[in-house]
């Protein structure tokens, strides 16, 4: 006599978890909830689901990626124009403007292409290159009258720290709060179902229930392997880079 296996939906991540919830869903539609014995906690996980797949949703619909592109953009082209002031600067006819102009481009190339490296705002050279340019190039910045683009620069860079961590704080409000609520709410009538398939195996036999049975069981069979999987290649992953 063959009952639904233990699925562990705890061990999943929001997004596994998500698609381990959408094939039951479809396997319990196919098979007829009604013919099931399970039509009532149906409805109840259906509206479960729903409030799920808002939740996950809800950092692709909010307007971080609109704003975050908007900030990124400004500073780009600021360093587009720094990077211009730099490059004309070593033709400078004053010597002494002209060697501070070179000081400025030996940590501008040192940083090699300050934009493209940018992209990760956080850990990006050109977070290095304002804390230098506003410290220990101060004095070059003034000499070779680059205040107002470093100050520029700045700011720019400011509003893309400020952007990307405001990013964060929603990450992690609408996620992990909201999601983990929903997915309490929604593994409770997962479990109930199974637990009251499983009784109405016992108790009426399993001649109505095997084919929904087995289609359910090889599915998260399917999915337990698979999240074993990515762990072992995580830790895997993990050691080498310990090595």
């Amino acid at each position: 006599m063959e009952k639904i296996i233990d699925c562990g939906l705890s061990r999943f991540s929001n997004q596994e978890h998500y698609k381990v919830v959408i094939d039951f869903d479809s396997l319990l539609t196919r098979h007829s909830p009604a013919m099931l014995g399970v039509a009532s906690e149906y409805q109840v996980f259906k509206d479960l689901l729903a409030d799920e797949g808002t939740a996950l949703n809800l950092i692709r619909k909010n307007n971080y990626t609109e704003r975050m592109k908007l900030v990124v953009d400004k500073r780009n082209l600021t360093i587009d124009g720094l990077n211009d002031a730099i490059k004309s600067g070593q033709n400078h006819y004053d010597s002494t403007v002209q060697a501070a102009f070179k000081r400025i481009k030996t940590l501008w190339d040192a940083n090699s292409d300050v934009k493209a490296v940018a992209l990760n705002t956080k850990e990006g050279a050109i977070q290095k290159v304002v804390m230098e340019l506003n410290g220990n190039y101060r004095l070059d910045v003034t000499s070779a009258g680059l205040q107002g683009w470093v100050d520029t620069l700045t700011v720019d860079h400011a509003a893309c720290l400020e952007t990307e961590n405001s990013r964060d704080a929603e990450n992690e409000n609408k996620t992990t709060l909201r999601m983990r609520e929903v997915r309490k709410q929604i593994d409770a009538i997962i479990y109930k179902i199974i637990e009251k398939v499983n009784a109405q195996i016992i108790v009426l036999g399993e001649q109505n229930f095997t084919d929904f049975v087995k289609a359910l069981n090889e599915r998260l069979r399917w999915h337990n392997n698979s999240l074993a999987i990515r762990k072992a290649d995580r830790k895997k992953g993990t050691d080498e880079t310990v090595k």
